[in-house]
């Protein structure tokens, strides 16, 4: 008979449903607003109703089966019930990453989210660059073995481009010289190419400036950023420094090219 049920019927008898479940809910008659919603879902399964029904089986004690349901609400777009699952559902830890950690180069600390009657384990990475900005990776993995987990999307994602390292196992390379562009390479090209501005020589103005930035993929230079300032004319001469680098290789993990941050001081 419920093939017979029209579209728009359909949505008016879930609705129905769902309002008799709220009233039987607020009278704390909970047994029923759960038969309810699992009526209703039979009828029509949407995400508000899955919703519903997460919060009425948690007032159950059933949390596993409310979690699910509400993951469930989640899954299927519901971001306003993606706060209480969080709430309710799991729990949030924060860790240093280990010195054998498979992350460390990448991450200096990590959340670590566990889920509620399940082997879920959410491992959110983070590391903060000098210039302030936060790069993140997530590991969705199992509770009872996180690290192998880790590895596999490790080598995975490892040139995904939003990761950024600050050590390396392979530095860039300078594709003129066929050569690894070391803190030599660099001190030998500002020797070369630094010109210290004729609007300056009158004031004398000497002192350090400090440039971060970012070895791309194809080895070219990106997000360059003042993080200790001089003057103005010698932050732009410092900046104009590290745009005119020599073509370079990008760097390399696990034999994968990866972003690597570079901190340049430049003294004036």
């Amino acid at each position: 008979p419920s093939l017979m049920i029209g579209q728009a019927n359909k949505t008016e008898l879930a609705d129905s449903l769902s309002t008799l479940a709220y009233q039987a809910s607020s009278q704390q008659m909970f047994d029923k607003a759960d038969s309810l919603l699992m009526e209703a879902i039979s009828i029509m399964d949407r995400k508000d109703l899955r919703a519903q029904l997460g919060m009425v089986k948690v007032n159950l004690q059933d949390t596993c089966g409310g979690c699910q349901q509400m993951k469930k609400a989640v899954a299927m777009g519901n971001k306003k019930t993606s706060y209480t699952f969080q709430r309710i559902c799991t729990q949030l830890d924060s860790a240093e990453v280990g010195k054998d950690h498979p992350m460390k180069p990448f991450a200096s600390n990590q959340s670590i989210r566990t889920e509620l009657c399940s082997d879920s384990l959410e491992q959110v990475f983070y590391q903060t660059t000098t210039s302030g900005k936060e790069v993140t990776f997530t590991v969705d993995s199992d509770v009872q073995k996180p690290t192998e987990k880790i590895d596999e999307e490790w080598k995975g994602k490892v040139a995904h481009k939003d990761l950024v390292f600050k050590t390396v196992e392979t530095l860039p390379m300078d594709k003129a010289k066929n050569a690894p562009f070391s803190n030599l390479s660099m001190m030998q090209h500002l020797m070369m190419k630094m010109s210290y501005p004729d609007e300056l020589k009158e004031e004398d103005v000497h002192g350090l400036v400090e440039v971060s930035f970012i070895i791309g993929l194809d080895g070219s230079v990106e997000d360059i950023e003042i993080i200790q300032s001089l003057h103005p004319v010698l932050d732009k001469e410092a900046m104009r420094l590290v745009s005119i680098l020599p073509e370079l290789k990008a760097a390399e993990v696990d034999g994968k090219p990866v972003r690597m941050l570079y901190i340049m001081p430049i003294n004036f």
